[in-house]
């Protein structure tokens, strides 16, 4: 399934035309660049790991939350055609597994 394409709107107000997932994209690239020395690359592997890490709580239950919420005036499929997950996934989500 393809995510929806959307334009978020930054910290500082300015439009990225880029969703969360392509930047995320760029900051790995940016750490897997080979031109790094290996210490330079395994440092920001580690910071980006650590980012992740430290946020995927929050965005776990964030996801919870918002799916709930759609499925009180949304079908499974129509929550999962919308945020681009199979119905299961969708379902798992919404009971916290």
């Amino acid at each position: 399934m393809e995510t929806p394409q959307h334009t978020e709107t930054g910290a500082a107000g300015t439009a990225d035309p880029r969703t969360p997932a392509q930047l995320f994209e760029a900051a790995a690239a940016l750490a897997l660049d080979p031109a790094l020395s290996p210490v330079e690359r395994a440092a920001r592997i580690t910071a980006l790991l650590k980012a992740v890490d430290d946020r995927q709580k929050e965005l776990t239950e964030t996801r919870r939350t918002d799916v709930r919420e759609l499925r009180k005036t949304m079908t499974l499929a129509k929550v999962g055609d919308s945020i681009g997950l199979s119905v299961p996934r969708v379902d798992q989500i919404a009971k916290g597994k």
